[in-house]
């Protein structure tokens, strides 16, 4: 089978992805400024606004003040990415079941729980290094070059794991090698458009 066909079929048979897609960007967003909030109210602070819904070119975002200043600005930008780290690597943990899992259940399981969260250190990861001020600007400073070789690594070795994950995940139905490296090469390339 060709490899445009591989890849066709594979996405064709997650067809049900598409609709989900749109509520699940609102959730990714409500966790992602929740995780923010946990790690503002875990350090005594309070959370004065709590937005989920896109507006003034954002996806969400959080106010908060605290009553002492000794509080940790990098933990709070971070939270995020470290629950969406712990997430994917929970679906890696789950891909190693010896009994496998059914497509429907791979797919999900791959999808918002593998590619959806590291799509989103990914999303700032590379904003950071275009210029963003967000999240990662906030945690580290504006990047410089050993910061691209660092983004770099880390998201070939998710596409990496992404890999061995999907093939576990999915079994006799999981993406040959070259038709991954293709999907996965193209992914941010239609996201970007």
């Amino acid at each position: 089978m060709g490899t445009i066909r591989e890849i066709g079929r594979f996405c064709r048979r997650q067809w049900y992805m598409l609709p989900v897609a749109a509520a699940a960007v609102i959730l990714f967003t409500v966790l992602h400024e929740a995780a923010h909030a946990a790690a503002v109210i875990v350090q005594g602070g309070q959370v004065t606004e709590f937005v989920w819904l896109p507006q003034g070119g954002r996806w969400g975002h959080i106010r908060f003040i605290f009553s002492h200043d000794d509080y940790s600005a990098f933990a709070i930008a971070v939270a995020p990415y470290c629950m969406w780290l712990a997430v994917s690597l929970g679906a890696a943990v789950l891909s190693l079941r010896p009994r496998g899992w059914s497509f429907f259940a791979a797919s999900w399981i791959f999808v918002w729980l593998y590619a959806g969260p590291l799509g989103d250190i990914a999303y700032a990861a590379f904003g950071w290094l275009k210029g963003s001020p967000n999240d990662f600007y906030n945690a580290f400073g504006a990047p410089g070059r050993s910061a691209a070789v660092f983004v770099l690594v880390g998201a070939l070795a998710a596409v990496l794991l992404g890999y061995f994950v999907q093939r576990r995940l999915y079994a006799g139905s999981a993406l040959s090698g070259k038709a991954y490296v293709l999907l996965a090469g193209a992914v941010p390339v239609l996201l970007a458009l």
